[in-house]
C-alpha cells in the first residue's frame, strides 16, 4: 500500500508520495525517522532514480541517520548491510567516527557475479566530514599489491592516492579532506578520481582483476591503518559518468544539508 507523505514547502501546502524504494527501506529501520527525515529521504532516492544513479548502484550507506541501526542499512537493498567492527562510534546526522582501529564490515565482496561493481565498470566513494591529512586507508578491499581497491583521502602534502582493480600508483593533489571522494572507471585502461564538484584527473591505470574480499569503510579489508575520519556516507556499485557523480554529489549533498550535517553553501 503506498504511503502518502503531506509536506508544506516554502509556505504553500504539497503532496509528496513515498517512492516504492523509499518504503522498502523504512520497512527495514527499526526506529522511523521524523517525517521531514522520510521527505528529504525520498528526494534523495528520487533524485538518484531521476539522474541514472540508483540504478548503478550496489550499496548505499547514508550514515549521517537518526540511528546506528538506520545508519548501518543499505539503502539499496536489504543485503551488504553493515556490520562495525571494534568500536567505530556513531553520532545521529553526522554518522560513524573511526578510531584507528574500528571499522565498518559491508559484507559486499566486489569479486561476486551479478553485481553493477565489475573490473572494467566501477566506483565507490566516501563523505568525510574530517580535515585532517593522514597516512590511513579510508575505505577499501585489498588483497595484494596488484590487486586491490582503495583509497587515503588526504596524505600528509595534501595528495589524494587511489586504486580501483589496478595497481598504478598516482598521487593527485587536492585542498582540503571535507566532502565527497570518489574513484570511478568506465573501462579497463583508464580512471577517474573525483573530490566534490570537481572531477581531478582521468589517468591510464590498467585493471589488474578484482579483490575478493569484502569492502571496509573507515579502512581496507586486508591493509593495517585505518581511518580516524567521520564518515557521512558512501557507496559501492558501478562506474559513473561526470554526470551520473554530478547528480550523486548534489543530492547527496542536498539531503545532508536537510539534516544538518554540513551547512549549505
Amino acid at each position: 500500500m503506498e504511503i502518502a507523505l503531506s509536506l508544506s514547502l516554502s509556505g504553500a501546502g504539497a503532496h509528496e508520495s513515498l517512492l516504492a524504494e523509499t518504503q522498502a527501506l523504512l520497512s527495514r529501520f527499526s526506529v522511523q525517522p521524523s517525517m521531514a527525515r522520510m521527505a528529504a529521504i525520498n528526494r534523495l532516492i528520487g533524485a538518484l532514480k531521476a539522474g541514472g544513479v540508483w540504478q548503478r548502484l550496489d550499496a548505499l550507506y547514508v550514515l549521517a541517520a537518526h540511528d546506528a541501526q538506520a545508519a548501518q542499512r543499505n539503502w539499496v537493498a536489504d543485503s551488504y548491510n553493515i556490520v562495525p567492527g571494534g568500536a567505530p562510534v556513531f553520532t545521529a546526522d553526522r554518522g560513524y567516527q573511526g578510531d584507528g582501529n574500528g571499522y565498518l564490515d559491508t559484507g559486499l565482496n566486489p569479486a561476486t557475479s551479478g553485481l553493477n561493481y565489475r573490473e572494467d565498470d566501477a566506483s565507490f566513494g566516501f563523505w568525510s566530514l574530517t580535515n585532517h591529512a593522514s597516512e590511513s586507508y579510508d575505505m577499501g578491499a585489498f588483497q595484494s599489491a596488484t590487486v586491490r581497491a582503495d583509497m587515503r583521502i588526504f596524505r600528509p602534502g595534501a595528495w589524494f592516492p587511489a586504486y580501483l582493480n589496478d595497481e598504478t600508483f598516482l598521487h593527485l593533489a587536492v585542498s582540503g579532506a571535507t566532502g565527497l571522494f570518489s574513484v570511478s572507471r568506465v573501462d579497463g585502461a583508464t580512471r577517474t578520481v573525483r573530490a566534490n564538484a570537481g572531477t581531478l584527473q582521468t589517468a591510464e591505470a590498467g585493471t589488474t582483476g578484482v579483490p575478493n574480499l569484502s569492502f571496509h569503510i573507515l579502512g581496507a579489508n586486508g591493509l593495517s591503518g585505518r581511518s580516524q575520519r567521520q564518515c557521512a556516507a558512501a557507496w559501492i556499485g558501478g562506474g559513473l559518468t561526470e554526470a551520473q557523480y554530478g547528480t550523486l554529489h548534489g543530492a547527496l549533498r542536498v539531503y545532508l544539508e536537510e539534516v544538518g550535517t554540513v551547512q549549505a553553501e
